[in-house]
């Protein structure tokens, strides 16, 4: 990215700022499969709504199994909501649980959490319907590696703050963010970035670009 010493000076000034204005608590602890719905779920949206999400869904599952055979659109009727954008997270999801279950004839990966750290990303950036917002957060946040979930809602809103290029990528704004940012400040600036952009304007609709973006495997 062009003018990268600006954008990583702005990026610094602006966590900074949100360090004054926001106090985040500590991640709660997830096994790396729970964390892979929940990433599901707050991708593109505010993470209030994800954790209600979530938890409307562990409340009626018996086992992420059931989560996995479940249609969608009852998933959609659990989760109580039915926009273009819930069915993206939804049908993302199911399509990386299905994959799961053949990989590994069960829907767990908590395997991961001792694997190599490089073989673990791999192995989930691989899986059907990744995006890489959720592949960076179960990295981030259940495998302990340097890593940075962004997905559209962050792009578009470091792009307010010109924190990155206006024709950055998700792609660049990744890759800028993880150079930029120390693996023992990663969790934090993470929080404080959702907490910022919660009360920032209403998850935009993924666009077609960031769809393709999102894909692997």
């Amino acid at each position: 990215m062009k003018n990268a010493t600006a954008y990583a000076n702005t990026l610094a000034a602006h966590v900074a700022d949100l360090r004054t204005r926001y106090t985040v608590e500590e991640a709660a602890p997830m096994s790396p499969t729970a964390r892979l719905v929940h990433a599901f779920l707050s991708y593109n949206a505010p993470l209030g709504e994800a954790d209600a999400a979530y938890g409307r869904i562990m409340e009626q599952m018996v086992d992420f199994n059931e989560l996995r055979v479940t249609t969608e659109n009852e998933l959609l009727e659990l989760i109580g909501e039915d926009s273009p954008a819930a069915r993206e997270r939804v049908a993302r999801m199911h399509d990386a649980l299905h994959e799961v279950y053949e990989r590994e004839r069960c829907t767990s990966i908590d395997r991961l959490a001792d694997a190599p750290k490089r073989e673990a990303r791999s192995w989930l950036q691989s899986l059907p319907g990744m995006a890489p917002y959720v592949e960076a957060s179960v990295s981030l946040l259940s495998l302990a590696a340097h890593a940075f979930p962004v997905d559209d809602r962050l792009l578009e809103g470091l792009k307010s703050a010109e924190v990155v290029a206006p024709d950055a990528t998700v792609a660049d704004a990744t890759s800028f963010v993880e150079r930029n940012v120390k693996a023992e400040e990663a969790v934090e600036t993470h929080l404080l970035l959702r907490a910022w952009l919660d009360d920032q304007a209403p998850a935009p609709a993924a666009s077609a670009e960031s769809g393709k973006e999102g894909e692997h495997g």
